[in-house]
């Protein structure tokens, strides 16, 4: 295998590792190059990009609408795996991605439109910063894995979102526009409450593209950037505490009530923690990473299950069972796995072997090779949770597949983990 997605100048073996997270390592890795990968590689559509609507019993909906997310999440996977594998079918299959992804660029307005048709015809032209967040992503691992021209879109890209959406020096950025750059209000982001200018998932997501854009190309005015979104991030959302998140703010920065989301939390965790590596002095460094920590057992404390699934978020009534979802079990993983290496943190690793473990025996379709969307809490799947829809990609899944297997691989200094 080869170096990591995330190494950063930070990143420095201990003596030893815990134990388990070679084996979460090897399975991992193994899983992903054998069933995750080649499956959604099969998932082409041949008008182009991938299929995006798959139900439960494998029948392929032709004309769901195509999703920037879904379109951007797909070749970010595979660009990134192209690039640590070497391997032709994902290199193959990023091209395609990207090329699909080349049809949601406004060349007249800037940006990218929020959802195609088939042919390709825009159907929603609607431009949010979370979309456009994915875009970046995708278009910066493109760029690290040697496509110059992904490149120079990127910071194009870039550029747009800082221009039209940083709301001031302090890193906030306006999230929800219309195709001309209109603001319009956030309903996009409102989770199932009362929108907000801004939320802190949007703001996860864009540290997480300028992380990405900075790791390939190194340019300062992308490390300014990031700096002040990580600043804002913690300043602004993060509870008094430290161990949960505000998911939203009111266009005055007052911080917005609304239910925990564990799942959320714990991906901001790892996410800030390896922004760490790139972000400000030695002192700004370990504060942030302090706080990563801190954000971490808060939402193991409020997230975490005995079983080692996760919730995606707090219940109104946590006496009722509630649907346990693939993305939250992926971060939760991961985010374990990351805070136990940095801090040697033996509980931490035990506890992604639990999370693992509950994925392993429960996630994992054999009818396809991919995660299945949502279990209960018991473990039993949802027999008509459809197998692909716009929001359920190979993003969260593969991510962590490959930052686990790389990161752990590196603390251990050992052979390739899987042939």
């Amino acid at each position: 295998m080869t170096e990591g997605p995330t190494q950063g100048p930070g990143d420095n073996a201990p003596s030893t590792i815990a134990p388990g997270l070679l084996d979460i390592a090897r399975e991992a890795d193994e899983h992903l190059r054998r069933q995750l990968l080649p499956y959604w590689l099969s998932m082409e559509d041949p008008c182009g990009g991938y299929w995006t609507s798959v139900d439960a019993r494998g029948g392929i909906h032709e004309h769901a609408a195509r999703t920037l997310v879904f379109s951007a999440r797909m070749a970010w996977t595979f660009a990134t795996a192209g690039r640590l594998y070497r391997d032709p079918a994902c290199i193959s299959g990023a091209r395609r991605a990207l090329d699909h992804l080349e049809r949601f660029r406004d060349v007249r307005s800037g940006g990218f439109w929020a959802a195609l048709d088939r042919a390709g015809a825009p159907i929603d032209r609607s431009k949010h910063v979370y979309g456009q967040a994915f875009a970046l992503f995708a278009l910066a691992a493109a760029a690290a894995a040697g496509d110059k021209d992904a490149g120079s879109a990127a910071f194009v890209l870039f550029e747009t979102i800082e221009d039209r959406a940083c709301s001031d020096h302090k890193g906030l950025h306006v999230e929800s526009f219309d195709g001309h750059w209109n603001e319009t209000r956030n309903a996009d982001r409102a989770l199932g409450e009362a929108p907000a200018r801004y939320t802190a998932d949007t703001h996860l997501h864009l540290i997480e593209a300028y992380l990405e854009l900075l790791r390939a190309t190194g340019d300062e005015r992308v490390a300014q950037s990031l700096a002040r979104l990580v600043d804002a991030f913690l300043s602004l959302f993060l509870s008094t505490d430290g161990r949960y998140t505000y998911q939203k703010l009111t266009a005055e920065r007052l911080r917005s009530g609304s239910i925990i989301w564990p799942g959320h939390d714990i991906e901001a965790s790892w996410l800030l923690d390896t922004a760490a590596d790139f972000v400000g002095d030695t002192l700004a460094t370990a504060k942030i990473r302090a706080r990563a920590l801190e954000l971490a057992r808060g939402a193991i404390a409020s997230g975490m299950l005995t079983s080692g699934a996760w919730r995606e978020r707090v219940a109104e009534a946590p006496t009722a069972p509630s649907r346990i979802l693939w993305w939250v079990q992926a971060e939760a993983m991961l985010g374990l796995v990351v805070l136990s290496l940095r801090w040697h943190d033996a509980e931490m690793a035990a506890r992604a072997v639990s999370t693992w473990a509950f994925v392993h025996r429960y996630f994992l379709d054999p009818a396809t090779g991919d995660w299945r969307l949502r279990v209960m809490e018991t473990g039993e799947p949802d027999q008509f949770a459809p197998r692909i829809v716009h929001w359920k990609d190979p993003y969260h899944q593969a991510r962590a597949c490959m930052e686990i297997a790389a990161r752990v691989q590196r603390f251990a200094e050992g052979p390739t983990l899987a042939s």
